[in-house]
């Protein structure tokens, strides 16, 4: 009912060409949006190249959603390009390993455990198989509604499909999978593209669990507005939105102080930067200063003359220097299969993607507010425009915070955690050990080496809001020789007071001091002997230097199962002089009680750990129970597909002999992502 009236205004202003944002605005908030607002650029008016094509046409009226994304095409005349591609002929656009690595992402061991809701109108009918055909081409593990990692929610008794939502929510699904491939996918499709309707499907993905809302449909910011935001209004839920494809101007919901509003940027890769990449504020973005929303506690020190809401709030890829559409994805719904996207649909998918890499949101909180506490380490767009406004910064990069680019885009997961801090070992898979201060010193120039994961303070380490690593005696990781340091040179620590490098992550899995463009890593002979002094050296793509930082996994309680069989559970054998874990029937002891616990072990309600026998690496080997210790052999990845992986020797819990049979024990074998090796693990409260 409230959405009738305010449809039929919406048509009787668009007939008379008043449909602008400058409803009605009262204040001096709505006088200061006027300036900028009054004539924003109409939806058609960013010029697309030739080829280039919107997913859907600009909404009939305010409030009715429009998939923005931009589409081309990449099959040639002849050619299906349906399907996983060869090596030679692999998909155009930016892959995962792009995406990560512009982003600083370390998207192997992060994500575990995290939903991450698709929100689009419509039914996409091939949803999950060209899911799979994405993620095949990448090598990221399945997601499948068989192996729980997979839920589709369509909310209409006789859904309807669409080839435009359809493409938009398979691009929003390959980015999110792009970015964290541990992650579970909810799509939640709604019956039509009114708001009421999309605001119930995000109150759906809430109600199920998802911690993340990746909601990409949007529309030109319209009087009434703020009577939707109470869809958005979910404490503890990261709602990331796009704002809008036509250059400056404000859309909704980007414009709700609920959700976190992306802007898109120019990403471009350059080796002449130590980062590898480039980026500009892409001239298709929107931006602005909200005619009609309050402005957010944590907006109001930002000094831009904007008293209401002010998007947008971070940014990521839209568009690269060659490309509109420079970003991978696979749609064959009425499509030709691969093809190109670009827009801040993506820009908004990707930064779902790394709110999920940063693990759950505080209960209670409102996750847009995190990168405005947590800045350091975000990347700054200083250049670019996407229009003519009233207020410099309001549509122009530059330092510091500006409307299109928002505080910046991801130098890592750290800007979009609750407490802008993780904590935990640091570990190394080459040695199967962990980074340690040795002695746990508080003398500066004490050597960090590598030694035996055991769990003490030496061990544990605070990666900080700054990109220092602190440990819990005040010292931080730093280079002997500071920033005219050799390549070679040690790594000590040093008083936070005084010392210590902001560490940046490099993919993959590297931690690269962000001046030096150099990386931590083992001595030139890989040496992982205990009491071995880290060094810093060029970086390479060599185990040496690949470290898998603190997550903090979410944690559950109850039994383990094969997901080919609920009538056996890990179990231990008490026969085994070995404490051999075993496959027995379902019986709720405290031996099949296991805690998914927050440091990556798995733990019995008896006490022990699920442990590799003797830290073994290879194929074959038995899973024990063993005392709790926090060494590599007892850390445990759930990945996507619901496998559990041992990091330090790359491999997965199976049953011997591909029995899920009671009597059968567990061993390691090489991860083949298939039913034998996939476990339904104790539910996630939500």
């Amino acid at each position: 009912m409230r959405w009738a009236g305010r449809a039929a205004l919406a048509g009787t202003l668009l007939g008379l060409g008043l449909a602008g944002p400058g409803l009605a605005a009262s204040s001096a908030q709505a006088a200061t949006a006027q300036a900028a607002t009054a004539s924003p650029p109409a939806r058609s008016s960013l010029p697309l190249p030739a080829g280039v094509k919107r997913a859907c046409p600009a909404p009939r009226a305010p409030g009715i959603a429009s998939c923005d994304s931009l589409l081309v095409s990449t099959a040639t005349a002849g050619q299906a390009h349906l399907g996983v591609q060869a090596a030679t002929a692999a998909p155009t656009g930016y892959s995962p390993a792009n995406l990560q690595s512009a982003y600083g992402l370390q998207s192997e061991s992060e994500g575990t455990r995290q939903t991450v809701a698709v929100v689009v109108p419509y039914d996409d009918p091939t949803a999950q198989a060209d899911l799979g055909i994405y993620r095949s081409q990448y090598g990221l593990p399945p997601c499948t509604t068989a192996n729980g990692c997979f839920t589709k929610v369509d909310l209409s008794s006789s859904p309807t499909e669409n080839a435009g939502w359809a493409q938009e929510a398979q691009i929003d699904m390959d980015v999110v999978s792009a970015v964290c491939p541990n992650c579970h996918i909810l799509l939640v499709e709604a019956p039509a593209a009114d708001l009421p309707d999309l605001g119930s499907a995000v109150e759906t993905a809430v109600a199920d669990g998802a911690h993340v809302v990746d909601f990409t449909p949007n529309t030109p910011e319209f009087s009434g507005e703020t009577s939707d935001d109470s869809y958005f209004d979910q404490p503890g839920v990261a709602i990331v939105t796009p704002s809008g494809d036509s250059g400056y101007g404000v859309s909704y919901p980007a414009a709700s102080p609920y959700v976190t509003a992306v802007g898109g940027t120019v990403l471009t890769a350059d080796s002449s930067v130590a980062r590898g990449w480039t980026e500009t504020v892409w001239s298709g973005t929107g931006s602005g200063c909200s005619a009609y929303e309050p402005q957010p506690s944590w907006q109001a020190s930002l000094g831009t003359g904007c008293t209401g809401r002010m998007d947008n709030d971070v940014s990521a890829v839209a568009a690269s220097a060659s490309s509109q559409t420079p970003v991978a994805y696979y749609d064959s719904y009425d499509t030709d299969g691969w093809g190109e996207a670009g827009g801040t649909v993506v820009s908004a998918s990707v930064i779902a993607g790394v709110y999920a890499l940063a693990g759950t949101p505080a209960a209670g909180s409102t996750p847009a507010s995190y990168p405005y506490s947590y800045p350091d380490l975000l990347n700054a767009v200083t250049s670019g425009s996407n229009g003519t406004c009233s207020v410099t910064s309001w549509c122009t990069g530059g330092a510091g915070y500006n409307g299109p680019a928002g505080k910046g885009t991801p130098k890592a997961v750290i800007p979009f955690t609750s407490t802008g801090t993780v904590n935990g070992a640091i570990y190394n898979g080459t040695a199967g050990k962990c980074m340690d201060n040795a002695n746990n010193s508080t003398t500066n120039g004490n050597k960090v080496q590598i030694w035996t994961c055991i769990g003490d303070a030496a061990q544990d380490w605070t990666w900080e809001a700054d990109g220092r690593i602190e440990s819990g005696n005040g010292m931080c990781v730093g280079i002997k020789g500071s920033t005219s340091a050799p390549a070679g040179s040690d790594i000590w620590v040093w008083n936070c007071g005084s010392g210590g490098v902001s560490w940046l992550p490099n993919y993959q899995q590297r931690l690269n001091d962000g001046v030096l463009n150099m990386c931590i890593g083992l001595t030139s002979s890989g040496d992982g002997a205990n009491g071995t002094q880290l060094w810093i050296n060029g970086c390479d793509t060599d185990g040496a230097q690949q470290w898998t930082m603190p997550y903090p996994v979410p944690t559950s309680t109850g039994e383990i199962q094969p997901q080919a069989s609920s009538a056996v559970c890990i179990g231990l054998n008490t026969s085994s002089p070995t404490g051999a874990a075993t496959l027995f029937g379902c019986d709720g002891d405290s031996n099949q009680t296991w805690t998914i616990e927050a440091n990556g072990t798995v733990k019995a309600g008896s006490g022990d750990c699920l442990d590799v026998h003797d830290s073994g690496t290879s194929a074959g080997t038995e899973i024990d129970y063993a005392g709790c210790n926090s060494m590599a052999s007892q850390q445990w990845r759930v990945e996507a597909d619901g496998s559990l992986l041992n990091p330090e020797s790359n491999l997965c819990i199976e049953p011997s002999g591909g029995a899920d049979t009671s009597g059968t024990a567990l061993v390691l074998e090489s991860c083949s992502y298939t039913t034998i090796q996939e476990w339904t693990l104790p539910a996630l409260s939500s």
